[in-house]
């Protein structure tokens, strides 16, 4: 048997511990590791992504009921506004009127005046036009 057969697991040591192998043994080392680094980077920047687009959503349908209470309100005060200006034109027209029958010149003119504005059958009956 020769005598290199023998001795090849020891020769193999001493060529790993030759600096040229010991610095591609590194290299590789340092290789696997920056990977497995960068496969944990992107696992953790792929979880990040996941709880970004959740919390997205929660803000999309908050800001949406928000929208909706504001439509609402909006409508509500809009609502509160024409009932409040519609009163104005009762309380306006009930003294109007009531001034105007105390004195009948005053109540021909806004009879005439009422003449020229209505145009509906049903508005004109209320002032017998």
């Amino acid at each position: 048997m020769s005598h290199r057969l023998i001795n090849a697991p020891f020769m193999l040591w001493e060529e790993l511990l030759t600096v040229p192998c010991m610095i591609k043994v590194l290299s590789l080392f340092w290789v696997k590791i920056t990977v497995l680094w960068i496969h944990i980077f992107m696992a953790v920047l792929e979880k990040l992504d996941e709880q970004i687009a959740r919390k997205q959503e929660k803000l999309d349908a908050l800001k949406a009921r928000k929208q909706a209470i504001e439509n609402r309100q909006k409508a509500k005060a809009k609502e509160q506004e024409r009932k409040a200006e519609t009163r104005r034109k009762i309380l306006v027209g009930a003294e109007v009127l009531k001034r105007a029958r105390n004195h009948p010149d005053q109540y021909a003119r806004v009879l005439a005046m009422m003449d020229e504005t209505l145009t509906r059958e049903d508005d004109r009956k209320l002032f017998d036009l």
